[in-house]
């Protein structure tokens, strides 16, 4: 579904004026918030970051669409994830962050940063790769829908959601807000379904 496509189905199930355009920045504030629901939720959208690795630089950026860490990998090797607390306890150090240098093993976030420790000895070109879930880009008239269009109809049943909120139908809201979490309840077992493919149980001959 386009934007328009879901702001015409938000106005439809409202009983608003289809032409009234200033309507239009409301709901697609809406629709946005109905997106990164989804992607919290769902966690359906994915992306990688790589970045270059400097000589005794523990801390790097995260993505600015970052979501949640799914994968560290520095130099070809994945990280372990750890907490700050079991890395001063694993390192014996109130500063474990700056104390060695050498090949990093481990990895935790803390203020829009990923840390690695021992922090890299040397520089790496291209060093650092993250696998991460994402949040989805602002929906407008020239960014699509980036959730799968199995999902598209979820969007316009939360905006429908709010705009009931917003006009005091308590009955309606819940309704709808209903409809929204049993979509999404159903979307997270087909996605559950999907992970636990493996190899061979795609297609069986005697189907």
């Amino acid at each position: 579904m386009t934007l328009n496509e879901m702001i015409l189905d938000v106005k439809n199930r409202l009983d608003e004026d289809p032409d009234d355009t200033e309507l239009d920045a409301v709901i697609t504030v809406w629709l946005n918030e109905a997106s990164l629901h989804v992607a919290v939720e769902l966690e359906d959208l994915e992306d990688t970051d790589t970045q270059n690795i400097l000589a005794s630089q523990s801390d790097y950026d995260l993505p600015s669409d970052f979501l949640r860490l799914e994968q560290a990998i520095y130099n070809g090797v994945f990280l372990k994830p750890i907490s700050r607390e079991e890395l001063k306890r694993y390192a014996g150090t109130a500063n474990p962050v700056t104390s060695q240098t050498g090949t990093s093993e481990y990895c935790y976030l803390r203020a829009n940063s990923i840390w690695l420790f021992p922090a890299p000895a040397s520089a790496l070109t291209s060093g650092l790769e993250l696998w991460y879930y994402k949040k989805p880009a602002a929906l407008s008239a020239e960014v699509e829908c980036e959730h799968d269009s199995s999902l598209h109809h979820l969007l316009p049943l939360y905006a429908t959601f709010l705009g009931f909120q917003k006009n005091l139908d308590t009955r309606e809201a819940q309704t709808f807000k209903g409809y929204f979490e049993e979509g999404l309840m159903k979307a997270r077992e087909f996605l559950s379904v999907g992970d636990r493919i493996e190899l061979g149980q795609i297609y069986d001959p005697g189907d």
